[in-house]
């Protein structure tokens, strides 16, 4: 187990450089000249707005270039030649679906790691391979998974800026004069004319940004597709290859004397922080910083039946606790959904009201609001002024607020309700398996069906916040102590009058 943390050695496949990877490296170049040099610097020039757009643009491109090449370039994972499973140290062990024996890949000759794969493609076995991919002309697996990641982020924001940018200008050159032959209003608020030149030609300069456009477009939505879909495979730790194959871990967990029960569970989710943990790297700083090197490990995965072997601080320590709210994080949460409904609330407020104020005032003079005099405020006829994007900005914003304010606050209803019986959701859910229980402690038979833990509505709260109620509302520092025994109602009686009285338990 002492190679498992060893780190691969950065081998450069400089053979994956094929056609495919080219024609990606000139879409970069494309798409990034169109938007500088025939957007920004024509538009907006060197001002604040277009050194911003700039800067934004080049680090977004940049990142997400060395990404892509770091995915074509090293190597996703190999197994070692002397590799051999360790049958007695793991408590899930994958076999193969026929006979139970463990994993052997007869092209390679050799054992298969867990998570691994053979690529057809690539002609060997790759350590937690998640697919083939065709543009990067390489294997997408544990060395370069966190790499691809990453790329997909800053891709996506890149695409997206893109967008905005050609759609924004393309929108801003409608507005201006054709006659006139304006394509932006320099840092002075004077229109500049293009020169008669075929480097500066209006139609050059469309068809360019035309094709950029029906290029970025279709990018920016099918890689955004492919994000959303990766997200999901990581929040759940799992490979493009264990989604479409999931029962050959159920069936591999069979070997290891898993219940039943648990049988159809995917051994690798850990909980959400852990699999970020497990995908990423122990520091959260890093998560979005491109790597150097290749991702370490490899060769062996825990599970979540691991956990119970291990004591509560090392499962706290490899996070391999879920991040659900219970004992340690429920004030937390209930804290978050009274602000979060609250700011939600204000936003769909101020947008609703501002909507009906933008319907009163003359659209002709394009008045957008009253200044602190009372007097009208004109927008003027730049595009960071516009009154359709500002309109399309706050449409955007209120129907994205308001679906979220009223889930959120149908949630945090649900949710007081909860607190007021001292129940959770799951109890709520399986509210005859308390009575079962309770059945088994001698309770008279009329109180089966009642709620053990629910003591009145302040000592409840007391249970869920604590017994400062002046600190009910203030966010928590610290996890909430306790979780290991809680006091029910039929607790109080056995107890004295005064002891109940301090304790809050009186109705």
């Amino acid at each position: 187990m002492g190679d498992v943390e060893e780190s691969p050695r950065c081998l450069l496949l400089l053979g994956n450089i094929n056609l495919v990877v080219l024609g990606v490296l000139g879409v970069f170049g494309y798409l990034y000249y169109v938007s500088v040099f025939c957007v920004i610097v024509p538009w907006l020039s060197y001002s604040v707005p277009g050194i911003t757009n700039m800067g934004v643009l080049t680090i977004t491109t940049g990142v997400s270039l060395y990404c892509f090449l770091y995915c074509v370039l090293l190597d996703a994972g190999r197994t070692p030649p002397d590799y051999q499973p360790d049958q007695e140290g793991s408590s899930v062990l994958e076999v193969k679906r026929k006979g139970g024996a463990p994993r052997f890949c007869q092209k390679c000759n050799q054992f298969k790691p867990p998570r691994c794969h053979h690529c057809r493609k690539c002609q060997r076995c790759v350590l937690r391979m998640d697919h083939h991919c065709p543009w990067t002309n390489n294997c997408i697996g544990h060395a370069n998974y966190r790499a691809f990641f990453i790329f997909l982020i800053y891709v996506n924001a890149a695409l997206m800026h893109v967008v905005g940018l050609l759609g924004a200008h393309a929108l801003h050159m409608l507005q201006t004069s054709h006659a006139n032959r304006v394509l932006r209003t320099g840092p002075q608020g004077k229109p500049v004319q293009l020169g008669a030149g075929w480097g500066e030609s209006l139609w050059l300069w469309t068809v360019l940004q035309i094709a950029a456009f029906m290029l970025a477009l279709p990018l920016a939505i099918g890689l955004l597709l492919l994000f959303v879909w990766h997200v999901q495979l990581v929040m759940a730790n799992k490979t493009t290859i264990e989604y479409q194959e999931g029962v050959t871990a159920s069936i591999n967990a069979a070997a290891s004397g898993v219940p039943l029960a648990q049988l159809h569970q995917h051994p690798y989710d850990l909980g959400l922080y852990a699999n970020l943990v497990q995908i990423f790297g122990p520091n959260p700083a890093s998560w979005l910083v491109p790597p150097c090197a290749p991702m370490p490990g490899g060769l062996a995965y825990p599970t979540k039946w691991d956990v119970p072997a291990n004591a509560d601080d090392e499962a706290r320590r490899l996070g391999l606790t879920k991040l659900v709210p219970g004992h340690a994080n429920y004030r937390a949460f209930f804290i978050f959904l009274i602000y979060v409904n609250a700011a939600l609330m204000h936003v769909v407020g101020l947008l609703g009201a501002h909507a009906l104020h933008m319907l009163q005032t003359s659209h002709a003079n394009r008045v957008l609001r009253t200044g602190p005099q009372g007097k009208p405020v004109q927008l003027g006829a730049g595009w960071g002024e516009s009154l359709w994007l500002w309109t399309v900005l706050q449409i955007a914003a209120f129907m994205l607020a308001l679906p979220l304010a009223i889930g959120l606050l149908l949630l945090f209803v649900s949710h007081v309700q909860l607190v007021m019986a001292n129940k959770t959701t799951i109890e709520y859910q399986e509210g005859v398996t308390a009575s079962i229980n309770a059945a088994s402690s001698g309770v008279p038979v009329a109180q089966l069906h009642q709620h053990p833990y629910d003591l009145g509505l302040y000592a409840n709260l007391v249970q869920i916040f604590g017994p400062n109620p002046a600190s009910w509302l203030v966010p928590p520092c610290a996890p909430m102590p306790g979780g290991l025994a809680y006091l029910t109602k039929w607790d109080v009686p056995a107890n004295a009058d005064d002891e109940a009285r301090r304790l809050g338990l009186t109705s």
